[in-house]
Formats: structure tokens, sequence, C-alpha cells
């Protein structure tokens, strides 16, 4: 079965020490990527919320792109999965909660086919 793959490529950096190479197959070649500015999501931590996506182009973090692409992917276990990738080192999540400002950064986010997403329009 041949199909459209898509790379995920993260720079060694604090969030990825040994940098990472990925690739995942596209779940419908006829669907591309869109640009999302927000992700709901929760934490390692519990900290549940709309993030705000950045991508990051360099390693100090000074290089940074509004948002993140999204796509729709295949995955070995969760079947269709939804694929948020940001830049050369990777994404930052940022959200206020109640108390204090939340920030983490990642490679990349893998969640499920419905999760919720804002986009560049909303």
């Amino acid at each position: 079965m041949s199909g459209v793959f898509v790379s995920v490529d993260v720079e060694p950096c604090p969030c990825e020490p040994e940098g990472l190479s990925l690739r995942f197959m596209q779940a419908r070649a006829d669907q591309g990527e869109s640009r999302i500015t927000a992700v709901w999501f929760e934490d390692d931590l519990g900290r549940e919320g709309w993030w705000t996506l950045q991508s990051l182009g360099d390693l100090s973090g000074t290089r940074v792109t509004e948002g993140a692409l999204c796509l729709r992917v295949q995955d070995s276990s969760a079947g269709t999965a939804t694929l948020i990738r940001g830049g050369a080192f990777g994404l930052r999540l940022s959200m206020q909660t109640e108390h204090e400002p939340c920030e983490l950064t990642v490679g990349y986010l893998l969640l499920g086919e419905h999760c919720k997403t804002r986009d560049e329009g909303a």
C-alpha cells in the first residue's frame, strides 16, 4: 500500500536531547496540513485547557512562528491520530491558569483523531 508521508524532524534540544526523525502516513492523501494556533490539551500535571502553540525555529527560542501544523495521520495503536508539529526545535505550548502562566516545550504532539484545535481564522 503506497501513501503520502510526512516527516517530523526535531534538532537536539532540551525537549529532545538526541533529536528525532519520525515519519507518519497521512490518513487521507487528499487532505493536507492545516495551520492551527491552539489545541485543547492536558499535560502530565493535569493542567487542561486551550494551549497556545508556537513553532520554535532555533535553540534560543527567539525565532518563533505563531501556530503549528496539524494533520490527520495513521497510527498503529490508535488507528487515526492528529499530528501537531512545529519548527526545527519543536513546539512551545503556553496556557494561563487561574494561578499562573504555564509553558512547556515538546518535540511534537500525537493526539486523538477528534482533538479540539483552533485555526488561524478563529
